[in-house]
Order: structure tokens, then C-alpha cells, then sequence
């Protein structure tokens, strides 16, 4: 479900995407497979590979616990600074 949501929204390495119910970042994840599959492009270009480690992704959270958790899913899943 959640791919297909990224699938219809098309994300480009140009985007900042933000999650309103961010939980363990499901979305954040499933969004930044997609640019490193759709748009490897994006990983040579200095300003772009930035964007996507430092700016890209914003998520909302008020559990502490699940802030932690979505974090950690987004340094497992290679965004260098979630």
C-alpha cells in the first residue's frame, strides 16, 4: 500500500516530502527506494545527494518512543541525517 501511494505521487530529487503520521517512517523509507531506483541520477550530483541526506525528509511524531524508531529506520535505510 504504502508503495503504491509513492508510486502516485512520483517523487524527483527536487521534492521535499514530509509525513504527517511519520509512526517508524514507512513512507520516508518507501520514498527514498524509490528515488535511489527511479533516479540514481540524483546520487552524482552534489547538490541533489545533499538534498536527499540533509533536507528531503520531514516527518510529524508525537510519540517519543516512535520518533527513536522511524530515526533509526531512516539511518538503516541510508538517509545519513533523518
Amino acid at each position: 500500500m504504502i508503495r503504491m501511494m509513492v508510486e502516485m505521487t512520483r517523487p524527483t530529487p527536487d521534492d521535499v516530502i514530509c509525513d504527517p503520521a511519520a509512526g517508524t517512517c514507512g513512507f520516508p523509507v518507501s520514498a527514498s527506494e524509490y528515488l535511489r531506483e527511479k533516479h540514481k541520477e540524483m546520487f552524482h550530483n552534489k547538490e541533489q545527494k545533499e538534498h536527499f541526506h540533509r533536507n528531503m525528509f520531514y516527518g510529524v511524531e508525537f510519540d517519543a518512543t516512535m520518533i527513536r524508531i522511524g530515526a533509526m529506520n531512516m539511518l538503516l535505510h541510508g538517509v545519513d541525517n533523518p
